[in-house]
């Protein structure tokens, strides 16, 4: 179970050609920069900037950076008027031990398109939950590039249209919350943020 609080929803402005898309590691390290590089040329050659955070290139054990250096780096991307979208570079671990450290406050004031999944589904929900922004529980930048068909097609709609209802074969009249399972167990602990 989730209780949710509900509040005025942020819908951040859809993307468009020449806006920058920051690539942001929050989680684990990048293990394969090759395909960190691809996706930024596969952005590029569709007409956007992209800027990657340092802790994309770090490693400290299983995490790109430390805590405190992970937090700064997601704060450091809301607060960059330059960034108008923010693309989460991979899960892993660790994601939610930064909820915290996130300036909150900060995202509301600088609202703008969140995306990620797996682990970072903890910071998708608690910046929902603490801000009211709506978040995309979808695409990475080392895996979503290189796939075809429904993947592709769905990142595009998401980032680049505005918020759209889900289609169904039958009716539907509730908000949808994508999550990571495996955050509910933790739900206890964190409940504050998750």
């Amino acid at each position: 179970y989730c209780i949710i609080n509900f509040m005025k929803l942020i819908k951040p402005k859809k993307l468009q050609k020449g806006d920058t898309i920051g690539f942001l590691s929050v989680s684990g390290y990048v293990k394969d920069l090759q395909e960190l590089d691809f996706s930024k040329k596969y952005l590029e050659n569709f007409g956007y900037k992209v800027k990657i955070s340092d802790t994309s290139y770090s490693k400290d054990r299983y995490f790109c950076a430390s805590e405190d250096k992970r937090a700064k780096a997601l704060n450091d991307f809301f607060a960059d008027e330059e960034i108008d979208a923010i693309i989460c570079v991979r899960g892993g671990y660790g994601a939610i031990k930064i909820l915290d450290k996130i300036d909150y406050v900060l995202i509301k004031k600088h609202p703008k398109i969140f995306c990620g999944f797996s682990d970072i589904s903890a910071i998708l929900w608690s910046i929902y939950k603490n801000t009211g922004l709506i978040t995309h529980h979808g695409a990475h930048a080392v895996s979503t590039f290189r796939e075809n068909g429904f993947t592709q097609q769905s990142f595009w709609q998401n980032m680049s249209d505005e918020l759209k209802s889900i289609e169904t074969n039958g009716s539907f009249d509730h908000k949808y919350y994508g999550n990571y399972l495996d955050l509910l167990e933790t739900e206890a602990i964190y409940g504050e943020y998750v």
